[in-house]
Formats: C-alpha cells, structure tokens, sequence
C-alpha cells in the first residue's frame, strides 16, 4: 500500500470511494443525513494552501483518503477520513492518520482533532487506540489549547454539536 498526496485526477475515485464507504451501513443510517461531496468540495480543498489530502493506494486503486485542514486558533482537523470496507482493519486507516498527524506537526499546530458521530462510535475507539481523547470540559482546566479551540468551537456552534463527538491529541 502507497500513501501519497491526492491530486485533480483522483477526485472522481475519491468520490466513488467515500460512496462506496457508506453502502455497507445504508440501514443503519437511513435516518441520518450524511454529508454528500461534490467535485467541486474535493477540488477546493485540494486547492486551499492551508488542506490536504492523502490517499492510500492498493494495487492502482484507492482504497482510502484523509483530509486535514487548518480549523480555529492552533488545531489542525481531520476533516474527513474515509476506508473501502474490504480494506478496513488491514492498517490503511492508520497509514492515513499518520500522515495527517505528521503534517500537523509540520505546520506547527499544537493540537489535532477530529470528530465522530454517535452512529459510527468505532470510529472513535479507532482514534482513541491512536491517543486521541474525548473532549470534556474540564479538559480547559488543563490545557490551554483545547479551551482556545473550544471557544472558537463553541463561538460557531460546532462544539459536540448533535451527534458529533470531538475529539483531540497534543502533538508529540
């Protein structure tokens, strides 16, 4: 497996790749809105100096993707990750949060993040296998940088809102 930076001509696997990520849990959310990305969504961000993208590639097929980006005082996001269900389990997501938390530490940034939905709670213990932790408030009493983010999360109404779950590490 191969991890490299997407480009314009991926866009349309990574694409069919996030939809195909879905289908396997189509009863399960039937309910639930799911975020639905466009080319031009994908495009932007490839464009936008402060996002990446990465992709993990088997075989000359995408089997996953990681986006990362630059949100609020000093986290850096991961914005969305996605893995092909017959690839899961197999070290491609973990090859994938790898190379986002390298590049925020390359940038700088003190703290990374990410969310979870209540629906997807494996997603969650995958992160916290990785050393992510649940946010709580009282995680402000002993970090100065996740009380900064969650004030600016609190100021745009994106703090554990509805079923979302942030969740952060400190840089190491």
């Amino acid at each position: 497996m191969d991890i490299r930076e997407a480009d314009i001509t991926d866009i349309l696997e990574i694409l069919r790749l996030i939809e195909a990520s879905y289908t396997p849990y189509r009863d399960l959310i039937k309910d639930i809105d799911i975020p639905e990305y466009s080319y031009e969504e994908i495009h932007e961000l490839l464009a936008e100096s402060q996002s990446d993208i990465w992709i993990a590639v088997e075989k000359g097929k995408i089997v996953g993707m990681a986006a990362g980006t630059e949100f609020g005082p000093c986290s850096y996001h991961l914005k969305m990750m996605f893995v092909i269900g017959e690839s899961q389990h197999r070290g491609v997501g973990s090859a994938l949060l790898e190379s986002f938390e390298k590049r925020g530490i390359e940038r700088h940034y003190s703290l990374l993040t990410a969310n979870y939905l209540d629906w997807a709670k494996w997603s969650g213990l995958f992160y916290k296998k990785h050393g992510y932790r649940e946010y709580v408030a009282e995680d402000e009493k002993t970090c100065p940088d996740i009380k900064k983010q969650a004030e600016f999360l609190r100021k745009i109404g994106k703090l554990n809102n509805g079923d979302k779950h942030l969740i952060w590490k400190m840089k190491s």
